[in-house]
Formats: structure tokens, sequence, C-alpha cells
């Protein structure tokens, strides 16, 4: 994924720019920098009523909150799946279709993204079609 530089103002006179490599995050700096720019543009015979700010500041803690939370949960998801049988599916580069199944040895987290390794072959979470509990024996 390359970078981007993602234009953070629509007043043509003063833009902030920022580097980011996904646009579809807003993480806490590029909200105070809206915020404030926000604030810097706004009519001053004609304010914004604080409530109104508040609501805003209340609406993006509750947005990081919960991507918090599916984070966390993604991560206990992922760590799950250690010690269970599973099938995976990956498109090759000739066009077939190799699957594998085994029993996940260990899970990594690459570039925010978890990687399944069933022996020396790893696998995304999109290319995992099965998931058994291992029998015991």
């Amino acid at each position: 994924m390359g970078e981007t530089i993602a234009r953070a103002s629509t007043d043509s006179s003063t833009a902030i720019y920022s580097k980011k490599k996904d646009n579809s995050v807003l993480s806490a700096t590029d909200f105070m920098k809206l915020f404030v720019k926000e604030m810097q543009s706004q009519d001053f015979t004609n304010p914004m009523d604080s409530s109104e700010m508040m609501n805003q500041i209340t609406q993006f803690s509750n947005m990081q909150m919960i991507q918090s939370m599916a984070d966390y949960s993604k991560s206990n998801y992922a760590v799950s799946l250690i010690g269970k049988n599973v099938t995976a599916s990956v498109q090759k580069s000739g066009g077939g279709i190799e699957t594998v199944s085994g029993t996940v040895d260990r899970v990594s987290l690459e570039e925010d993204n978890y990687v399944f390794y069933i022996g020396s072959k790893k696998f995304s979470i999109d290319d995992i079609t099965d998931v058994r509990s291992t029998a015991s024996k």
C-alpha cells in the first residue's frame, strides 16, 4: 500500500496536508487538525454552538472506542485459531486454486493484517474457508 497525501481542508488559501497510508482511517491527529481548522474558519459573528463542539468531540471519542473494541475482537479471534485445524484456499499465479489443510501453528501481525501459518505456508484471514477444533486423543 503506497502513501498518499490527504488534503484536510477545502479552503484553497490554507490547506493542511498529511501523509497517510490509509485514507479510510481518521486518526486523533487528523480529527484535531480538522477541528482546529473548523474553529479558525468559523464566522465569529455567528460562532459554533459549544454543545455542537462537544457533540463532535463525543462522536469522535465513541468512534475511537468502537474501533478499539473491533481491533481487540479481531485480535482475540486470530489468536483463538492457534491449534485449530483450518482449510485455506488461495489463488495461484497460474489461475488455479491451492487448498491447504492443517493446524494453525502461529499467528503474526504484518502491516496491520493477521497472517496465519500452517507449517511454512502463510495465509490471510480471507483465505481461511473452514475451521475445526482439533480432536482430543
